[in-house]
């Protein structure tokens, strides 16, 4: 954890500003088909009618997974192109994820009383990739917390206490830096374009 955060600008797919039930993260040419990179294009996950949906410039938008009154949603891809969406009901939070033991796709709650929540890959160039893993972070009781992929998401390590705000955005800056934005606003209520709000860095 930066003892001294730099503010600066996300980069990529991280700079759209999301909303509850539309988030958008980089990824491959293909769904499990990393072999351009996992920077190949922009994609977008939304949630729509008890179902999330998946769409890119080059993959016609196809049903994800179904389940009913999710509140919010947030995209991202493992190291092998996978996608991976976590989600929040009633203050429930969710990762629908690959699982590297079983080899299936599965539904694991993560925590309770989640007020919000993102997800993404840390590092996804070539020459990082092997180095990168999958960070979640979310805000319960006014607290910042992450878990990791390196964990199969089950060790909450703790970031901040007291940020009385939204966990807004996760992601690479333009400082090269992965950075968590914290907004006093709810998810989805905005007055300005990032980057605003507090922000800490790993």
């Amino acid at each position: 954890m930066s003892s001294h955060p730099v503010l600066a600008a996300f980069i990529r797919a991280r700079q759209f500003v999301p909303t509850p039930r539309v988030s958008y993260d980089d990824g491959p040419v293909a769904i499990q088909n990393p072999s351009q990179g996992l920077l190949y294009q922009i994609w977008r996950a939304r949630y729509v009618s008890d179902t999330v949906y998946l769409v890119a410039p080059n993959y016609t938008e196809s049903v994800f997974f179904k389940r009913r009154c999710i509140e919010s949603i947030s995209l991202s891809f493992d190291q092998n192109g996978r996608p991976l969406l976590t989600y929040l009901i009633a203050g429930n939070l969710y990762l629908y994820w690959h699982h590297t033991i079983t080899q299936k796709y599965e539904h694991t709650l993560i925590d309770t009383q989640v007020t919000s929540h993102q997800v993404c890959l840390d590092i996804r160039t070539r020459l990082g990739i092997l180095d990168s893993q999958v960070v979640l972070g979310y805000t319960k009781n006014n607290n910042l917390y992450y878990v990791l992929q390196a964990d199969r998401y089950m060790v909450p390590y703790l970031i901040a206490l007291g940020v009385n705000g939204y966990l807004i955005q996760i992601g690479m800056s333009r400082q090269h830096r992965f950075q968590f934005l914290v907004e006093a606003n709810e998810p989805g209520v905005y007055t300005e374009t990032f980057p605003w709000g507090e922000v800490y860095a790993l």
